[in-house]
């Protein structure tokens, strides 16, 4: 897992392509010694989850396919549960309370 700042992408776009998270893993892994992408047939570390550029927050990296697997199937069956905060400008009413809702 890996909490990602606000303002840096996830994955490389049109406009950037070398400064992303999954970037930073990779090179992470690679100077730890556990990725070696000349030695990779089939499989480069990846992230199990995404969140937008202007979100900070935590995302999952796994390390070999049968670890992204397993990720993958817990984000789809629910088996990971997520919680999202948020600021709020002003007083709400009520003051305290949980909102439950479910993308789909």
């Amino acid at each position: 897992m890996r909490d990602k700042k606000q303002g840096l992408l996830v994955h490389p776009d049109k406009n950037e392509y070398n400064d992303t998270l999954i970037s930073r893993v990779q090179r992470y892994l690679y100077e730890k010694g556990e990725y070696d992408p000349e030695s990779e047939n089939s499989f480069a570390p990846a992230l199990a989850n995404r969140i937008d550029r202007n979100t900070g927050g935590i995302v999952m990296a796994a390390k070999n396919a049968e670890a992204l697997r397993i990720l993958c199937d817990k984000i789809k069956y629910r088996e990971i549960d997520k919680f999202y905060l948020a600021a709020v400008h002003g007083t709400p009413n009520p003051t305290e309370a949980i909102l439950e809702g479910y993308l789909q």
